[in-house]
């Protein structure tokens, strides 16, 4: 199977990767003969393309795989991955020798002309193309060093929670709800993240017990939910709100794509004016910014960005006032 997604526009689309992932299953992997191999080669545009389906399959009857990776340029932070690939049982073959800063093959590709290419294309397209992975291991949009870590927060201060509902339970996407204080002298605290893998039902509930749980920790917490456009996203957007009766909370229907409303929650954290509380959820969280826009989930970067905007607009006189 040779380059199956031909460009990061068909690897950002959901339908394309399911549709590829179904042709795979239903089509090719059916038809290999006893005893037969499969060869994959590809540029990993996304980390849940097939290469990344495949690695991630798990469980005693599970395909073994033996890796390849050719890194056009060796870094260090690059290992993690292949640790997290032998940890799922999969082979993975070394490049011996190479050291951070090496590159791969310098007699045709010296490092000098791999630093131009990499200014070129920018982070994103060196990760994809030359260094083997969709994910940057310090994080593309999102840095992981941006984001400090804190015991506590200000009593005092704008809270919202910000919800980001999943359509299904089981194996689709997650639903997250974030909570995020601005606090008075203009710092942004990620106080708290609920998400999971939940029904319907399961996951009103949720949404219910932790509005509650948020009012008689801080008292008013304003409650945002995206609405997916569509009757379907106006449907549940309107059954949380009659199961939030009695709460302030609010439709929201984001406009653009999601990595262009992530950029204003990006560039407050690259400011460093983006702190999170110390909390079991913290690697989960990191994880999914760093691997963003190419990782599987989103949900946490769409309800932090969702969050940070509406606590963006709360008036100048209103933190003056409140200072």
């Amino acid at each position: 199977i040779d380059d199956p997604i031909k460009d990061d526009a068909e690897a950002s689309s959901e339908l394309v990767r399911e549709n590829l992932w179904d042709w795979y299953t239903t089509t090719a992997y059916t038809r290999l003969h006893p005893g037969g191999s499969v060869l994959v080669i590809a540029t990993r545009w996304h980390e849940d393309d097939l290469i990344g389906k495949l690695i991630a399959q798990t469980g005693e009857d599970a395909e073994q795989w033996t890796i390849l990776h050719f890194p056009a340029v060796w870094e260090d932070g690059i290992a993690r991955f292949r640790d997290e690939w032998r940890g799922l049982g999969h082979v993975v073959v070394d490049t011996p020798g190479l050291r951070e800063g090496d590159a791969l093959w310098p007699e045709r590709y010296p490092v000098e002309r791999m630093k131009g290419i990499r200014a070129t294309v920018g982070t994103l397209v060196w990760y994809c193309l030359f260094q083997g992975t969709p994910i940057a291991p310090e994080g593309t949009l999102f840095k992981r060093g941006w984001f400090k870590l804190t015991d506590a927060s200000p009593r005092e201060g704008f809270r919202v929670r910000y919800w980001d509902k999943a359509g299904t339970a089981g194996g689709g996407a997650y639903t997250a709800g974030v909570l995020m204080l601005r606090a008075y002298n203009g710092l942004f605290f990620v106080e708290d993240v609920v998400r999971g893998q939940w029904s319907e039902f399961e996951r009103e509930s949720t949404i219910r017990q932790t509005a509650e749980l948020d009012r008689d920790r801080y008292g008013a917490v304003d409650v945002w939910v995206e609405q997916e456009p569509g009757s379907g996203g106006l449907d549940s957007v309107k059954a949380t709100i009659r199961n939030l009766a009695g709460f302030n909370v609010k439709a929201d229907r984001p406009s653009g794509d999601k990595t262009l409303r992530a950029k204003p929650f990006a560039a407050q954290g690259e400011a460093g004016n983006v702190l999170l509380v110390r909390a079991p959820w913290n690697a989960a969280y990191l994880d999914e910014l760093a691997a963003f826009p190419n990782g599987k989930y989103k949900d946490q970067v769409d309800a932090s960005s969702g969050a940070l905007s509406k606590l963006a607009n709360v008036s100048r006189a209103s933190m003056s006032k409140a200072l």
